[in-house]
């Protein structure tokens, strides 16, 4: 068995192919979107493959982002049928952590609900974050602790940019670390809060879709190019629907971002949990309303929200 680094973009039919065997095909192409060469301005994205002669065993792929890359994001992680209980996995997970250690990355995130890889994943470093799916690794094993460490600085400059993929990996401590409440963006369906966070690498992909819909986004970064907040819009039925959230030092950053989305669409409206005190707080700050009550179900939740109109 040899271990084989793809850099990309690559040829990629034959690992294109095994992720379509085991993920599905709509999963192989959220992959396949990072290997393209698409993203290459953006992440510097890698597939390890185990394999023998010409046959792939497994597979692992890294997501690195260029202008943040003490962070690293870990998806597509497979072994075939017939490759399985052969240590394939072990032997993938020590080659990449090796290369992500001499690579700069502090700090690897992946998610999973699978006990069984999760005790493989434990066995390279990497750990439940409380109350989430998600897990990550720090080079030096240290416990993680955003609030108090990545985010503890009030940045010195922050820029509002119109969202794009390297947004990636860093929308997921951003998630951990949000102060939106219980709902991060209901234009996308994402949740914080009381409810378990299921999603990692998944997430950022939902902004492309909401593009696709006819949304738009935008983030905020620092001088050092931390993601400190998102916001979208997205054409509904009622009108334009805005959201956002953010970590606590960039709070200064969502009157901006939320300006970017009405300049995108014209008038638009929030609907906001009831619970969601910190949102509530900026909206009424710039002149909405609370019009109209609306149930918002997730997971077979009932959330109450209320939608805000311009006064």
């Amino acid at each position: 068995m040899e271990i084989i680094r793809y850099d990309a973009p690559f040829e990629y039919t034959e690992v294109f192919n095994v992720w379509k065997d085991i993920f599905g095909l709509d999963e192989a192409r959220l992959e396949e979107l990072q290997i393209n060469g698409s993203e290459s301005q953006y992440n510097n994205d890698f597939v390890y493959a185990a394999k023998e002669g010409d046959t792939i065993l497994g597979l692992v792929h890294t997501t690195i982002p260029v202008d943040y890359p003490t962070f690293c994001g870990v998806s597509g992680v497979c072994t075939t049928p017939e490759a399985r209980g052969k240590g394939v996995g072990k032997i993938l997970y020590a080659k990449m952590t090796e290369d992500m250690d001499k690579m700069g990355v502090k700090t690897a995130f992946l998610g999973t609900g699978n006990m069984i890889a999760a005790k493989l994943y434990g066995n390279n470093g990497f750990s439940f974050y409380p109350g989430t799916y998600i897990m990550y690794r720090q080079k030096d094993g240290a416990i993680i602790d955003f609030k108090n460490e990545t985010y503890a600085n009030k940045p010195e400059k922050i820029t509002v940019i119109e969202g794009n993929q390297s947004f990636r990996v860093p929308i997921i401590p951003l998630i951990l670390n949000s102060n939106s409440g219980i709902i991060g963006d209901i234009n996308t369906n994402i949740v914080t809060g009381v409810f378990t966070q299921n999603y990692c690498m998944s997430l950022y992909p939902r902004y492309l879709k909401l593009k696709d819909n006819g949304g738009h986004y935008f983030g905020a970064k620092s001088e050092t190019n931390l993601l400190g907040g998102i916001a979208s819009v997205i054409p509904t039925e009622i009108g334009n629907r805005c959201d956002f959230f953010w970590s606590g030092n960039f709070a200064e950053a969502v009157p901006e971002m939320i300006e970017k989305c009405r300049s995108a669409v014209g008038e638009m409206y929030f609907q906001i949990a009831d619970s969601s005190t910190n949102k509530i707080k900026f909206v009424e700050e710039l002149g909405y309303a609370p019009c109209e009550s609306v149930d918002f179900m997730f997971d077979g939740c009932v959330i109450r929200t209320k939608i805000y109109c311009r006064k």
